[in-house]
């Protein structure tokens, strides 16, 4: 059986040869005989992920905690810093620049650097938000219309002025 490094729930070198662990069963390949394990604390006890960030909710101070070079990274984002409340998000590479970088994503983004993200996606079984780092995203107002909420000072472009319920105004891409 193997358990993907991101259902260890803790570094690798927390573990050691012949430990006992409790894990759940994700997956079972009959054909190839592989079987999936889990060691998240949400899945061994059937519950909902303590810590799930809203979509589109921004982090300015984003803690890189593991860079996959070639992938993306691994982030820290913290919910609730008087708690001290955080979940994990992933940064793939097509998510980290609007750009391509101009050198290697470990020596670009070093684990303990931070950065700006925007939650974009969750996925509860992995209990892992996937987030983009692009300023073109980042720097956004709104991300979505779940973000907008009444009494909310928003900035925008008139698109028409002859329209029969007044102005058309685009408050962000498609919106």
């Amino acid at each position: 059986a193997t358990i993907d490094p991101f259902h260890l729930g803790a570094p690798v070198k927390s573990f050691s040869s012949g430990q006992k662990l409790r894990a759940r069963v994700l997956y079972v390949n009959p054909a190839t005989k592989e079987v999936g394990l889990s060691l998240l604390p949400h899945l061994l006890h059937l519950t909902m992920p303590a810590a799930v960030p809203m979509m589109g909710q921004l982090f300015e101070e984003a803690v890189v905690a593991r860079v996959d070079v070639g992938l993306g990274l691994l982030l820290t984002l913290p919910l609730d810093t008087a708690t001290g409340t955080y979940c994990q998000g992933y940064c793939h590479t097509s998510n980290v620049s609007d750009a391509p970088l101009d050198k290697p994503l470990d020596k670009a983004h070093p684990v303990g650097s931070k950065l700006k993200v925007r939650v974009i996606g969750f996925r509860l079984v992995d209990a892992l938000a996937s987030v983009t780092a692009k300023p073109s995203v980042t720097n956004r107002q709104v991300l979505s219309y779940a973000e907008i909420y009444p009494g909310m000072p928003l900035g925008g472009t008139v698109t028409d002025t002859e329209h029969s319920a007044g102005l058309l105004v685009e408050i962000g891409p498609g919106m």
